[in-house]
Parts: structure tokens; sequence; C-alpha cells
């Protein structure tokens, strides 16, 4: 089953509901200019759902794991803005008070912090339907690529001093996953499907999935928005100063090489 729209649209209809801004104009453009990138993430999501072979599956669960849990990232941004918030040499400290909190509600979720389940959990639930176990966890599965993710994230957005720069990382991470989950959940509904997988059991292959579908992560862009402007007010920083287009496509950039990597292995193992 194909999904019936790109990964481009799901991103552009939804940008075009917030008021115009230099951060919405700049995503709009990065996202059009990454249309090489967003097609090999598509077909790298079709491929594994077409075919999710039990050699392939570990290293497709690990390695895409390690570009989509953000609560981490998040969490580490937002202690260095309450530093900043308690260092008390802000131009609008309440401002930055704002930012904080809108951060923190991108996180909420994530961590079950209004009741819900860890979004954690129900990511490790679904790995093991598709995987028949729980040895994806192993570092051993991770791609090349999808370790220099994660140096990418800890640098710009965890151990980064440049907090806007972590801020418009997030942003971009957020819609990018709102488009991400909404992309996939027919796919991989249909892979449970082609698994023979009834009840419970298709319900927790795409339920991390759905968790994140109907406007949650959306909910979660429409946060980090909000946080990049309260900070932009407490810091008296010019936004204008940043290459926001080059931050965007660097980090679709970087997305687009697990994903390829990945379906390059598929081909491997397929062929073999």
């Amino acid at each position: 089953m194909l999904s019936s729209v790109s990964l481009n649209h799901l991103v552009q209809s939804s940008l075009s509901e917030f008021q115009p801004s230099p951060v919405i104009a700049a995503l709009q453009t990065a996202f059009e200019q990454g249309s090489e990138e967003l097609r090999a993430i598509e077909n790298s999501f079709l491929q594994a759902s077409e075919e999710m072979s039990p050699e392939f599956a570990p290293y497709f669960f690990h390695s895409w794991s390690m570009t989509n849990h953000s609560a981490m990232a998040v969490s580490a941004l937002g202690n260095k803005i309450s530093r900043t918030l308690m260092s008390g040499n802000l131009a609008d400290p309440s401002s930055m008070v704002q930012s904080l909190g809108y951060l923190h509600r991108i996180s909420d979720e994530d961590l079950g912090a209004t009741g819900g389940v860890l979004h954690q959990d129900l990511f490790y639930d679904m790995a093991q339907v598709f995987c028949g176990d729980d040895l994806w966890q192993s570092r051993k599965y991770a791609v090349k690529e999808a370790k220099e993710f994660k140096e990418y994230r800890l640098k710009n957005v965890v151990h980064t001093q440049d907090q806007l720069h972590g801020l418009l990382v997030t942003a971009v991470h957020e819609i990018y996953t709102h488009a991400e989950v909404e992309f996939i959940l027919p796919l991989f509904r249909d892979a449970a499907l082609k698994m023979g997988l009834k009840g419970p059991k298709a319900s927790r292959a795409v339920a991390w999935i759905k968790v994140h579908c109907n406007g949650v992560e959306r909910d979660h862009f429409h946060h980090a928005l909000n946080a990049i402007q309260h900070w932009l007010q407490a810091m008296d920083v010019d936004l204008g100063t940043y290459d926001m287009e080059g931050i965007f496509r660097t980090y679709l950039g970087q997305k687009s090489r697990v994903m390829s990597s990945l379906s390059d292995m598929m081909r491997q193992k397929v062929g073999a």
C-alpha cells in the first residue's frame, strides 16, 4: 500500500496553516529544495514496509530510532535555557520563562508526563513485533550514518552553547516528524497485515506511529515556534543573522543519509 501524499506535501500543507514568519518561510524553502533527500527517505520507508526481513529489521529499527527519539535533546536544551534564566542577565526574563514552558510541552507526550504511555516503550513494542525479539537494541545494529546523526544532534542541540540554533533544529525536527508519521502509518499497517498480525499484536505494531499522528507532532512544532519567539524576546537577538535554510537543509541531509544507508543495506540483503 503506497502512501497517498509525499513528505513535502504534508509539511507544506501544515506550514501553510501557520502565520507567515521568517522561520516558516525558511522551512518552506528548505523542504522545497530538499526534494531529493525527501524522496530518498520515502523510498526507504516504502522498501522497508514491503519487505521487512528478519535479517534487515534489527538494523532498520535500531538506526531509525536514533533519528526520532528527541526527548533527551529537548530536555537538555531546556536545562540550558533554565541556567540562562537563573543567571538573571536577560532583557526580558518573563519571556524566557515562556520559552522554557513551551519547550517542556514538547516533551510532555514523549515522557508520559500527562499520564500517557512512555513513547519509548511504544517504540520498543513496535520493534519487537517486527523483529520477533528485542535484540534489535544492540548497538551493533546501528549503521554508520545513524551514529553520525546522533553526533549531529548532540553537537547541535544537546552540547551546543547556541540555544537558538538548538531551538531551530528542534523546530525542523518536529515539523518533519509530523510528516513522517502521517506518511508511514498506512505503510506499517499494511506491513502488519502482510505478516498476518491481528488484534492486539497488530495494534502494537503501529501504536508508536499512531500516537504521534492527528496533529500531535504539529502541536509540538507550534510549541517550538513559540519557544523560539519568546527566546528571541528574552535575549534580544537578531534572527536574521542565522542561516535558517542551511540549518534546516542540514537536518534533512542527515536524516536522508541514515534512511538511504538502510535502503542500500536492504537491497544487498534481498539480493544476497
